[in-house]
């Protein structure tokens, strides 16, 4: 069984990049001191290292709460404005003073993707949508750590040639010791993170018809992200996913669909800022 509390975990959250876009929203956002608390609260959820850090304080003992916050929105009422603009400036700014990115090609799109692929399916089995959504979020965070610890080692384990998902999973246990879904859980548990989403993150290649149901809704968001981002493939099927969960077959492209449209909001909702349309008075 993981020890999800197993060694110190905290200081690797650090590695974990905002994407640039969320960062330049977040900057303009933050340098506006009328800029509603709700409004940052939509720029975090669609970051996974932003998300991770504010989970993570709002779940620390100070707060009264520890391992019971699982929603962005909740985390970012208790913690209050000055709190969080101290936590997003800081990661926004990090970005740009970092001499490199750590994160693997597509992880930040993929994250997102499987973030509101999730919250969908979760109105399909009584989960709470903002905690799916937040498992979603936070699900492949171990892909960053891992090559953090060694670059060319977790770039070369994904560019070997028929390299499956079984088999990724075992040279990345060959080579770190654990593999990405195992190192997630383990940081995020030393965070004080929520049980239940911590167990999500570990469990979400490895799940059965008796895991836990958050297990099996990140599990099938992930494939849907596959298949939203990736195109639809052999390696990434659906329909079993959803089958776990109880779901018909008939409703995977309407969640395909749905996941399609919910990644194109975000990504709208970053780039109507970097793409502002034009002032009518010419300033």
């Amino acid at each position: 069984m993981l020890d999800f509390r197993a060694g110190d975990r905290v200081e690797e959250l650090a590695v974990v990049p905002t994407d640039r876009r969320v960062a330049l929203r977040l900057l303009w956002l933050l340098d506006d001191p009328r800029a509603p608390l709700d409004e940052i609260g939509r720029v975090i959820t669609a970051d996974p290292a932003l998300s991770a850090r504010v989970l993570a304080v709002a779940n620390a003992d100070y707060y009264g709460a520890p391992g019971k916050v699982t929603t962005i929105s909740r985390a970012v009422t208790m913690l209050g404005m000055t709190t969080v603009r101290t936590l997003a400036t800081t990661s926004a700014l990090e970005l740009f003073i970092a001499s490199d990115d750590p994160a693997p090609e597509g992880f930040w799109l993929h994250s997102v993707t499987a973030a509101v692929s999730a919250a969908s399916i979760a109105t399909q089995v009584g989960v709470i949508p903002a905690e799916a959504m937040a498992a979603g979020l936070l699900h492949d965070l171990g892909k960053v750590l891992l090559r953090a610890r060694d670059t060319a080692a977790f770039d070369e384990i994904g560019a070997a040639p028929d390299t499956g998902e079984a088999r990724r999973l075992t040279l990345e246990r060959e080579t770190f010791e654990s593999d990405h879904a195992e190192r997630a859980a383990q940081t995020l548990g030393a965070l004080g993170m929520p049980s239940g989403l911590v167990e999500a993150v570990a469990l979400h290649h490895a799940v059965t018809a008796s895991s836990p149901l958050l297990a099996r809704v990140v599990h099938a968001a992930d494939r849907v992200a596959h298949g939203v981002v990736d195109g639809p493939n052999a390696e990434h099927p659906i329909g079993p996913a959803l089958e776990l969960l109880g779901i018909s077959d008939e409703l995977e492209s309407m969640l395909v669909m749905r996941a399609t449209e919910d990644q194109r909001a975000v990504l709208r909702f970053l780039s109507n800022f970097l793409d502002p349309a034009p002032d009518p008075r010419g300033r």
